[in-house]
């Protein structure tokens, strides 16, 4: 992995996280270096379970996370902002 460029990544991430969220879940906790590298890919397909706490959940932390990327990256805007 540490051989390959950061775009090759990104793009096998994003293909790989197409199954409601259960792999960018698991890359999350593979380590801290593919986590910050899979960071932009993990919510590329969710799927949320009925119930609004879980929902509710779900959003608080897309939240924090957008608020610690804005953090890391202060030029970079999220979808989700504009």
């Amino acid at each position: 992995m540490q051989k390959l460029p950061v775009e090759n990544l990104h793009q096998i991430f994003r293909l790989a996280c197409t199954d409601g969220g259960y792999t960018g879940c698991s890359l999350s906790q593979t380590s801290r270096a593919v986590r910050a590298t899979s960071q932009t890919t993990r919510f590329y397909s969710i799927a949320l379970s009925i119930g609004f706490s879980r929902i509710e959940s779900f959003i608080t932390l897309y939240q924090k996370l957008c608020i610690l990327e804005d953090a890391w990256n202060p030029d970079q805007g999220h979808p989700s902002s504009s």
